[in-house]
């Protein structure tokens, strides 16, 4: 049989190649480039002699590929875990770089079929970032994976630094169980609790000589996951816990799209816990009414309209919870942190732009042929150059800030004086961040996201949008579901009105009746969205369906002018749609059996967007 020889690639060429890919090139550019230098240096037919193969072919890149992990100090024969563990055990450590030490805070090893690999990294400036940021401010948390090959969870710590930018004060790895088939669900409250403390502990103390471990963390934001919330709860009592309205909005939106299509997004005025309360239990009362109507649209919408309150109830039945999401646990947040009310994030935009930097933009360099990192090469990475880069370029970024404050300044005064001179640079004054001009674009981009959110696809996380332990029970449909609340004694939560509400003539109020507590703020709507795991969609339920002919026929009952023109299926017709701030525009008192009928925005020209159960 005959056999190509073993001849190797040239040592010239092979170190032009190794420069190449050490500058993160990717491997099909650098054989166009090592072509083009092939050429310059040797005749452009020779493709080697005696001893050496002038060309680099695709057999040649994981030989470069071998040579680059050696230089990192990483060994490719050797697995993943074995070369962390070589890096930072207890006993002989062989790191291969000086900063490793000092950037990992605990390192646990999977020394059995049921242990997991845990590893909390926090780089020197990391350590700084928390004590300066961290300490008595707000604190956002995510759990992510899918950001190595590894079977294996990140939880990311991030805090607000003086110009509003996300700055991460830690990342914890840890690896899931054998076995374990659902890699982003193995984890528990008694896990991530001890991973926090060793995160806490592993910080040590500050210039000052203060013990991290009585870090004052006065507010944190979260996804809508109760063991994150219970865990910081546990760590930190009285801290402020606020729900991401990406998630909550996310959550509302698959309830809508089941129910009733769209809502509007209303006003944020209600700050006050028996307002919010007084606000659902008058909105029920309408839609009770709704489905006692004759004709079938209204009793559509009212169906609709107590499906949805019946899930929504589950958002207020606990004071505590109903904060979290609310203008109100906004509110309370900025006061404690003593900053203006805008200054407070409501999303983890923040950590979602440096979990997705740290998933492509740094990594994509170190990916071969779109392959996730190796673990280990992944922890060198982050602790040698993502995170070291990150602070640089936040450096670089607060700088020129200041650099063209001082140009604008400079500026002014050429204009007001013509033989002034351009004012000499403070470079130390270029590294303090100025509060005075930061600009704030949270409401630009919440009106952004909600549009988004809205006109975008159903979310698959449905399941997850009941998570909270204290208000699972409170989902179950009977009798469409939705029940009257009262405030309980201690004002801490509410339970379903059991007692039969009588009006000042003694008669009994019609079903689905409230008591008045005068007049009631506008309503809060808030927003949402999370990682989706698992692919799903959402629909009316067949018995629960309005088809396009029944809204006409509705339609025209009520003497809209309507053209028959098929429904475009991607977006059919939306249902009228909830207005939670219908009752800004009226008070609770009125008589019973009374409604006061909302104000109908649409036209005769058959815009039924905004119509409302009239009729």
């Amino acid at each position: 049989m005959d056999r190509d020889p073993p001849i190797g690639l040239h040592p010239d060429l092979r170190a032009y190649a190794l420069s190449l890919l050490r500058e993160n090139i990717p491997i099909t550019q650098i054989q166009q480039l090592c072509k083009k230098w092939t050429v310059k240096r040797w005749d452009a037919s020779s493709m080697g002699d005696n001893t050496h193969w002038h060309r680099l072919n695709g057999n040649d890149a994981s030989s470069l590929y071998r040579a680059i992990s050696r230089e990192r100090g990483i060994l490719q024969r050797t697995a993943a875990e074995d070369n962390l563990d070589n890096w930072f055990r207890h006993d002989s450590p062989t790191p291969p770089h000086e900063v490793l030490p000092s950037s990992v805070l605990y390192y646990h090893p999977c020394s059995t079929d049921n242990d997991r690999l845990v590893l909390v990294i926090a780089t020197p400036e990391m350590q700084e970032a928390a004590w300066k940021y961290g300490h008595k401010g707000h604190v956002l948390t995510e759990l992510t994976f899918g950001f190595s090959s590894a079977r294996a969870n990140l939880l990311i710590l991030m805090a607000l630094d003086d110009n509003h930018k996300g700055v991460p004060i830690g990342l914890i790895i840890f690896t899931a169980k054998p076995g374990t088939k659902a890699i982003y669900a193995d984890y528990d409250t008694k896990l991530i609790h001890f991973l926090l403390e060793k995160w806490r502990q592993g910080l040590g103390k500050n210039e000052s000589g203060s013990d991290f471990r009585y870090l004052k963390v006065y507010a944190a934001m979260t996804d809508n996951d109760s063991q994150e919330r219970t865990v910081l709860q546990d760590i930190w009592p009285g801290i402020l816990l606020i729900l991401c309205m990406f998630h909550i909005w996310q959550a509302w939106r698959n309830s809508l799209n089941k129910h009733l299509r769209v809502i509007p997004k209303g006003d944020n005025q209600i700050t006050q816990y028996p307002n919010a309360i007084a606000a659902y239990n008058a909105e029920l009362d309408y839609f009770k009414a709704l489905t006692k109507k004759p004709n079938a649209i209204s009793k559509a919408q009212g169906k609709g309209g107590l499906a949805f309150l019946n899930y929504l109830g589950s958002y207020l039945q606990v004071r505590s919870f109903w904060l979290s999401w609310s203008k109100a646990g906004v509110i309370k947040v900025a006061m404690r942190l003593g900053v203006p009310l805008n200054k407070v994030p409501r999303t983890n935009n923040h950590l979602k732009s440096f979990n997705g930097r740290i998933k492509n933009k740094y990594f994509e360099p170190y990916k071969h042929t779109g392959r996730l990192p190796r673990l280990d090469l992944w922890v060198l990475l982050i602790i040698t150059k993502v995170i070291p880069n990150y602070f640089e370029q936040l450096w670089d970024h607060q700088a020129q800030h200041q650099y063209y404050i001082a140009m604008r300044k400079a500026l002014s005064c050429i204009r007001g004086t013509s033989s002034a001179r351009l004012p000499a640079l403070d470079h130390e004054s270029l590294l303090s961040p100025d509060n005075s001009t930061a600009s704030n674009q949270d409401a630009a981009e919440e009106y952004e996201m909600v549009d988004e959110m809205v006109d975008g696809d159903v979310d698959s996380d449905s399941e997850c949008d009941h998570d909270h332990e204290e208000v699972k029970e409170a989902c179950e449909l009977h009798d469409f579901g939705a029940q009257p609340f009262q405030i309980d004694s201690d004002g801490e939560g509410c339970s379903i009105a059991e007692a039969v509400l009588r009006d000042s003539s003694g008669e009994e109020m019609a079903d689905g009746g409230f008591m008045d507590l005068g007049f009631v703020e506008g309503g809060d709507a808030t927003m949402d969205n999370s990682e989706s795991y698992e692919e799903d969609s959402m629909h009316w339920p067949g018995d629960n369906a309005l088809g396009s002919e029944n809204i006409l026929d509705g339609l025209r009952s009520l003497s809209f002018n309507v053209n028959h023109t098929p429904l475009p299926p991607p977006s059919p017709a939306p249902l009228a749609p909830l207005d939670m701030n219908r009752l800004a525009r009226r008070t609770l008192g009125s008589p019973a059996g009374t409604l006061s009928p909302p104000s109908c925005k649409c036209s005769g020209n058959g815009n039924a967007r905004n119509a409302r159960g009239s009729g």
